[in-house]
């Protein structure tokens, strides 16, 4: 799991990369829109597709980091109920010298019942 986030760690490093791409992309739309370039309405189209895709994979990657850590606690959640669990069947199986469950105990007092014929 810890590996998993590690990667996601890594893929969202790189998405910053991209926004900054994004934000000099922006800036480049906006300029040109300024100048009342020929093609203004093609651009300004192609930009905000391109910010609104952006928008979507960030929105989608906080979910799934959201999601990734969700689940190592509950993998952690898991594991701590697991070991609580192993730690009472230890405990049940063990005999003590006190308890009439012991099955030694049990044992004896089986053979003390039942006489031999």
């Amino acid at each position: 799991m810890d590996g998993l986030i590690k990667k996601h760690d890594g893929f969202t490093t790189t998405l910053e990369a991209q926004r900054e791409k994004i934000t000099t992309l922006e800036q480049l739309c906006q300029a040109l829109l300024a100048q009342e370039h020929y093609a203004s309405e093609h651009i300004k189209s192609r930009c905000d597709g391109v910010v609104d895709r952006m928008g979507r994979v960030v929105q989608m990657t906080e979910s799934r980091r959201l999601k990734l850590l969700d689940s190592r606690s509950y993998q952690q959640f898991l594991c701590n109920i697991y070991e609580v669990l192993k730690f009472c069947f230890f405990l049940v199986l063990q005999p003590t010298n006190h308890s009439t469950h012991s099955p030694l105990v049990r044992k004896k007092e089986h053979v003390h019942e039942w006489p031999t014929f």
